[in-house]
């Protein structure tokens, strides 16, 4: 059954154009591997291919780098956000948990 299922894989990947495989890859937001292997990707093509025209491959790799830049501010931000809940519940811990860290009694429930 595998067997068939990566014929089927390999068939739909010949007939999907390596261009729009790179730009799918270039517009996945928030994770970093995408846009990544998208760059990667461009690089080497821009390696193999003799007479190489950047210009032909501008847009994806603006957008990997974009969604790049966004997705780190993004995680960055949420990171120190996770690190404040986080000292928060650790105060609370240490407060003998007799409330949440929002103020609402625990005790009782």
């Amino acid at each position: 059954m595998s067997g068939a299922v990566e014929a089927a894989a390999r068939r739909t990947m010949r007939t999907v154009p390596f261009e729009r495989i790179v730009l799918v890859l270039a517009c996945v937001p928030i994770l970093l591997g995408p846009p990544l292997a998208a760059l990667f990707l461009i690089g080497r093509e821009a390696m193999r291919t003799p007479g190489f025209r950047f210009i032909d491959w501008l847009t994806p790799a603006m957008i990997a780098a974009v969604n790049l830049i966004l997705s780190v501010l993004i995680l960055r931000h949420l990171g120190g956000e996770l690190i404040v809940m986080l000292r928060e519940v650790g105060v609370w811990i240490q407060q003998d948990g007799s409330a949440s860290p929002s103020g609402v009694p625990l005790r009782g429930i």
